[in-house]
């Protein structure tokens, strides 16, 4: 088995297991993941750069950016797919509609919620993504990399700004 057939491996078991939040609190994991291997469920620190929409799934390289949010929303959902993730969208046009239909939503134990953002400047090129996370026993959080992991406290007064983020799409995941 090759390295990163290795590290394939540990990430799949990862993200089938319940998320340690108390690991966030290692350097290592806090230096080495991002909002998308939490969006995704695991902390592993092997080779973060594989921590990228599409890479899991061999559709996008770490060089190349991304032409379109189809794109971006399809090399995520493809990386799920990769991990044997089951993916439920959830279907909304803005974020107060999100939020409304979001607080009827039964998430179980083996479940969480993830919403997809693109950053989006003036020139119309994807420039970044994010994912924001949500667990019935721990709320909203999100990840960015050399930082410890964001607990929101209130997530509509939280949320990405939205001129420049875009929500291209949330998910209920089940592993």
């Amino acid at each position: 088995m090759t390295s990163e057939a290795l590290i394939l491996n540990k990430i799949y078991v990862q993200v089938h297991e319940p998320l340690n939040y108390d690991e966030y609190d290692s350097t290592m994991v806090r230096n080495n993941t991002n909002c998308f291997s939490h969006a995704i469920g695991t902390i592993c620190t092997m080779d973060p750069t594989l921590f990228r929409p599409g890479r899991i799934s061999g559709l996008k390289s770490i060089n190349h950016e991304f032409v379109s949010i189809d794109e971006l929303r399809n090399c995520f959902l493809s990386d799920l797919k990769v991990l044997d993730l089951s993916v439920k969208p959830l279907q909304f046009d803005n974020k107060v509609q999100f939020l409304t239909s979001f607080t009827g939503l039964k998430v179980l134990e083996r479940q969480h919620v993830v919403v997809q953002l693109a950053k989006i400047y003036s020139d119309e090129r994807i420039h970044d993504f994010h994912f924001l996370r949500y667990d019935p026993n721990r709320e909203w959080t999100e990840k960015v990399p050399y930082m410890p992991l964001f607990y929101v406290d209130d997530i509509d007064r939280d949320w990405p700004d939205e001129m420049y983020y875009k929500v291209i799409g949330a998910y209920l995941i089940t592993r």
